[in-house]
């Protein structure tokens, strides 16, 4: 029965990540109506984990009304800045922006092996050492305007914790940022929302 326990246990940290967001609203944002329609580039290290977040963008961005075009429709994706700008300038879009991953590193700790002792109706056990794994990343995001052509106006930035457990690891991590950037735009007034209140 513990070892059921303990499997379920490890199963609910399966796909689990926690990601914190520090924003700001830059002076140029006060004069910008909530954001429409954007192109959005992810730039990560990995095809797969650029496109895990560019899945999370597209459905968060949806349920909230947001037309958007993703930078691997278009771009490759280890494009060059300059590549992004110039393809941002060429697309019908209100706004540009970019997530980039800074970082992406894996914490080692260990758990000692304990002896769990019993009692009259069952006997005592060992649980043996453990050793865990979480991944770190630390992500940036920035949002441009680009209603007036050839203008890249920044009105927003972002500094992005997140971390997850070896069972989630980098791909939950790419999910989760990408849904809760997605969040903080819409909290920080930057983007329509019209995703139902609960």
């Amino acid at each position: 029965m513990r070892k059921v326990l303990l499997f379920i246990a490890s199963a609910l940290l399966a796909g689990c990540a926690y990601t914190k967001i520090e924003t700001q609203r830059l002076p140029a944002a006060n004069a910008q109506q909530p954001f429409n329609n954007l192109f959005v580039f992810s730039a990560g290290k990995q095809l797969g984990l650029v496109k895990e977040m560019e899945k999370a963008l597209g459905e968060e961005f949806a349920a909230r009304g947001v037309s958007v075009q993703m930078g691997t429709t278009h771009l490759p994706y280890d494009a060059t800045p300059d590549a992004v700008y110039a393809k941002a300038s060429e697309l019908p879009v209100e706004g540009l922006l970019i997530i980039a991953e800074e970082s992406m590193d894996v914490e080692t700790s260990e758990t000692a092996g304990y002896w769990v002792a019993g009692t009259k109706d069952t006997p005592g056990y060992w649980v043996p050492a453990q050793t865990t794994q979480t991944f770190k990343g630390l992500f940036s995001a920035q949002l441009y305007s680009t209603r007036v052509k050839g203008n890249f106006e920044k009105v927003w930035l972002a500094e992005i914790d997140s971390s997850a457990s070896a069972y989630g690891g980098p791909r939950e991590i790419f999910k989760d940022v990408g849904r809760k950037v997605v969040s903080k735009l819409a909290e920080d007034g930057m983007i329509v929302d019209n995703k139902p209140k609960k």
